[in-house]
């Protein structure tokens, strides 16, 4: 094996990194430019390649899509080595998957073009990339590229994954999952996983697990498990899993905590003042709402009982909302 930085050279020297199953593998050479902060931005692609960007000396304070800005030392004949863009790489299909391997998020611009590439070299591809890697932010990435490009071509791959879950993995399993399996085969594997972690923890958890299956399924698993002090995200993710007038009147009806959980779902509803990927991708609405005025004389007859400023904030944000809420 050569340097993984300039692959020009052989290793001498192995520098440890936020993965210590993984450590960077460099000449004296790059790994000089790489605790300094220099790399060119094809010795700091190459790395990202293999560890991805979100591991240490490589993150984005120190470089912006592999171009150094809080190099120590001076980056040397820096253009001359340039990362390689999508419109080098969009038609090799290892090419592409090396290229998303370096970047913080893959979007819509660089997953379209794996449509291209036969469905069954590209699933075969990317179980060998995740067998031959001990790197859990590759291997993430490698599964949400597998879920959202092949869906239920990856099923059975997918389905092998939650045999011997690595919990390190959830998050991209549960995603993978809702693109690659049926329903209700898929929520119950993510809700078995979910029983496994603490309430503490929870809500953010079962949020970015669950969110993708936009099911009315998580509905009834959210009124199992809530309890008090609610959080936020269970109403994220009550918004985003067609919520119903019916069920939200009930929750309100049921009281703490339920009735807060209710309010937070129509409250989250609305489209957040900052973009929201989430909030484009599903759109949430209320289903099936009742008239205006009856709604909000329910949420009136609720906070004259609990009339905390929690309580009393939200219900006046939902009041002057309807529109963006049904």
């Amino acid at each position: 094996m050569n340097c993984e930085s300039c692959k020009i050279n052989e290793i001498e020297v192995i520098e440890k990194n936020d993965d210590e199953q993984q450590p960077y593998l460099l000449c004296k050479e790059c790994h000089k430019k790489l605790v300094t902060l220099s790399l060119r931005p094809l010795e700091w692609y190459n790395l990202a390649v293999i560890h991805s960007p979100h591991e240490s000396y490589l993150y984005d304070d120190f470089y912006d899509d592999g171009i150094a800005c809080a190099a120590e030392e001076d980056v040397i004949e820096a253009e001359k080595y340039p990362c390689p863009t999508l419109i080098d790489v969009c038609n090799d299909m290892n090419d592409l998957l090396d290229y998303c391997m370096t970047k913080y998020f893959v979007y819509e611009e660089e997953l379209r073009h794996f449509a291209m590439f036969d469905k069954e070299d590209l699933n075969n591809e990317i179980k060998n990339r995740f067998e031959n890697t001990n790197n859990m932010l590759i291997k993430s990435r490698l599964i949400e590229i597998c879920g959202k490009c092949l869906g239920r071509v990856c099923q059975e791959w997918i389905i092998k994954l939650w045999e011997n879950i690595d919990m390190e993995l959830l998050v991209s399993i549960s995603n993978a999952t809702a693109y690659a399996l049926p329903e209700n085969e898929g929520i119950q594997l993510v809700l078995d996983a979910l029983d496994k972690i603490s309430y503490k923890e929870l809500p953010h958890i079962a949020y970015v697990c669950l969110y993708k299956f936009n099911s009315s399924e998580v509905l009834k698993w959210i009124e199992k498990k809530v309890k008090s002090p609610v959080k936020d995200q269970l109403g994220r993710l009550a918004a985003v899993s067609k919520p119903d007038w019916d069920i939200i009147s009930r929750w309100i009806d049921m009281g703490r905590p339920y009735s807060l959980v209710a309010l937070d779902t129509l409250y989250n509803i609305m489209p957040p003042a900052y973009k929201s990927e989430v909030h484009e991708e599903l759109n949430p609405k209320l289903l099936n709402p009742i008239s205006v005025e009856l709604m909000t004389a329910k949420l009136k007859e609720y906070e004259s009982i609990d009339s905390v400023p929690r309580v009393k904030r939200i219900v006046k944000s939902i009041i002057i909302n309807w529109n963006k809420i049904i």
